[in-house]
């Protein structure tokens, strides 16, 4: 177990992931398929994120493993059921736990930016210590 190389990868997984959405919906026709595959993007993130964490020793005491939980099954799966079970709907007219969809993407944006800050927070921490 390197938990500096799994939050090296996860960070990496998090910088690909904005690309790659945008990527989606720039030519992926018409936007529900965009939307969905977007969204299988993010719960791929999570997966992934949890799939590293919870092979650290007191996984369940580390923020990560809390906020990446979070992430799926808050933030990532609920957007996704909404997207589906409205599927006809424009997103702008839905609502996620009461939460306007946009207004909630927004927040899910703002969550996903304190993810990358305690990744990169750890990583600082798991620095090597300079010689001499």
């Amino acid at each position: 177990m390197n938990q500096k190389r799994d939050l090296i990868q996860i960070l990496i997984f998090q910088l690909l992931t904005v690309p790659a959405v945008i990527f989606i919906f720039k030519f992926i026709e018409p936007r529900q398929i965009a939307a969905l595959l977007a969204s299988f993007t993010f719960i791929s993130f999570g997966v992934f994120g949890l799939f590293k964490i919870t092979k650290w020793p007191a996984f369940k005491w580390d923020i990560l493993f809390w906020l990446f939980c979070i992430h799926l099954l808050v933030i990532s799966l609920p957007t996704l059921f909404v997207r589906l079970l409205n599927w006809s709907s424009d997103f702008a007219t839905l609502h996620i736990f009461s939460i306007p969809a946009p207004v909630f993407h927004k927040l899910s944006e703002r969550f996903a930016m304190i993810m990358m800050v305690v990744v990169l927070i750890k990583i600082y921490r798991l620095r090597s210590p300079k010689a001499g």
